[in-house]
Formats: C-alpha cells, structure tokens, sequence
C-alpha cells in the first residue's frame, strides 16, 4: 500500500472522518498493524507499513516449477475430451463421438508430437523447456499418461457405451452371434465388394518390412498354402482399400 494511502487510513480512522463502511476497513488495517505500531508515533506507524509492503517476494520466472510441458498438457487435455463420453447429459451416439474424437486427437499427438520428441533423440539435438524435461523423460511420462488413458478409452466403450448402444438396438456382433443369413451376406459381400480391390502384401525374411501409408486400417492375415515358388507363404498384410467405406 503507498505512503499516501496509509496515511489517509490511519488520519481518517484516528479523526473519525470516514463512512461506516470505510471504518470498518480501515480498523481492520489498524488491527493488522497493532502488533508494530505498539508505542509509536504516527509517522512511525506509516514507514514500517510501507517498508512491509514494498517487501514483495522475489518470483523466479525461470524456474521449472512454474511451466507445465506442453506435450504433457496436451494429453491431459485430450484425457478431459475421453472423460466427456461418460458424461450422461449428452446423447448416447455424441458421447460415442467424443470417444471417436480422443482416439483421432491422440493419433495426431504421436504423428507429430512424440515423433519430433524421438527425432530429438536421434539426432542428438536434444531441447530443454521451461519446465526442465528430457525428451527422454517426457516421452516416459507420455508413455505411461497414453497407455492409461487406452485403457480407460476401451473401458468406457466396452462397459458403458456399448452396453447403452445395446439397449437402443444397436449391436456389435461377434463372428459366433452371427447367424446362418448374417454369415452368407458376409461371404457374399466380401467375394463380390472386396476381394476384388485388396492386394496382400507377403512377409518373409528376404524382404524388408512394406512401407506402410499413414492413416490406413491394415490387417496382418495368416496365409495357408505355398507360393509359386514352393515356399510357405506365411504371413500377409491386407490394407483396407480407401475407396471403401470403413
């Protein structure tokens, strides 16, 4: 409080000049002040208030206490998005979106985020925030906050969302639900819409692993028979065409 304040305080509280509103303030500022003001003068009174008050507690804006990491902030905020699909007030088929949403949110954050956190690591050109964290420790802690996180995502659809989806009629069938009719419409519309456009690429030690495009659904199958070759064919993975529907 400046010098000049104090002083209006106290004259106005010692004169009895002020409202009953500003009274009270002001006796309440007194009573802070009694156990130094024992004694003294006026004047006295109103230096040791000032030198009280310009006795600010130095802040240290560099330390690391003060700075939350960014990569670990966006998690958090991707769990609060997660959180929102249990929350009853909305519709059943929107607290499925925002499940929908987390999952798309935290693809985006290990494209981008965690990559350029492990390119740190490999290039040896290592960044220290403001909030003191190794790309080494971040990408743990991201490691522990992400594999959480999953595993309350498949909780919430498992034993909330498809249990409530069930009670409006809308099923996700396991392959031994599936009926006899269920099952010929599957065969039918796999031999005439998809085996047509899918093209499985072979696994086997001679050749490296296929570069995979971003954002694909991939299958891995496992292949009965022998190649042209005579060989075991093994393993293969199946892309999901982009021209179908999901």
């Amino acid at each position: 409080m400046a010098l000049t304040t104090v002083r209006f305080v106290v004259v106005c509280c010692r004169l009895d000049t002020v409202t009953h509103c500003d009274k009270r303030a002001c006796c309440r500022l007194l009573r802070v002040l009694e156990p130094v003001w024992a004694g003294k003068g006026i004047n006295e009174v109103i230096t040791v208030a000032e030198n009280t008050s310009t006795k600010k507690k130095q802040i240290d804006l560099d330390h690391a206490s003060y700075y939350i990491n960014r990569e670990l902030s966006h998690l958090k905020f991707n769990e609060r998005v997660l959180e929102q699909s249990i929350n009853e007030e909305y519709p059943l088929l929107e607290r499925l979106r925002f499940l929908l949403i987390y999952a798309g949110n935290l693809d985006e954050f290990f494209e981008i985020r965690v990559a350029g956190l492990k390119q740190q690591i490999q290039f040896s050109h290592e960044q220290v925030g403001l909030d003191g964290m190794r790309p080494a420790a971040v990408l743990k802690e991201i490691s522990t906050l992400a594999h959480n996180q999953v595993e309350r995502q498949y909780q919430i659809f498992n034993e909330q969302l498809l249990p409530a989806l069930h009670e409006q009629g809308i099923r996700f069938l396991k392959r031994h639900e599936l009926n006899s009719a269920q099952k010929e419409w599957i065969r039918t519309f796999f031999f005439h819409e998809v085996m047509p456009v899918i093209s499985p690429i072979g696994l086997d030690p001679a050749h490296p692993f296929p570069r995979l495009a971003n954002k694909i659904l991939n299958f891995i199958v496992e292949l009965d028979g022998k190649d042209a070759f005579g060989r075991e064919t093994g393993m293969a993975i199946i892309p999901a065409p982009r021209s179908m529907s999901r």
